[in-house]
């Protein structure tokens, strides 16, 4: 009985748990993403959440700005 082995290229694409909470995220609409952003700040103390949200060029999307500590701002 003759064996032969062979060898072909093939693609796999799997759905991890991070890309599933990707695509979910991508299709929230600015409200819901802002009420889980909320939840998620409200169940992990090491999140920070601005207090005062200002609308951003106002769009209404609740969230304000901010640049990262010591960042300058470009004129």
């Amino acid at each position: 009985m003759p064996l032969s082995m062979s060898l072909e290229p093939a693609q796999k694409q799997q759905l991890t748990q991070h890309l599933i909470q990707q695509m979910n995220l991508l299709q929230m609409t600015s409200e819901e993403l802002d009420a889980f952003v909320a939840r998620e700040v409200e169940q992990n103390p090491l999140l920070d959440f601005p207090e005062e949200r200002e609308n951003v060029a106002g769009r209404g999307t609740g969230m304000a700005p901010h640049a990262p500590k010591g960042a300058r701002s470009q004129r």
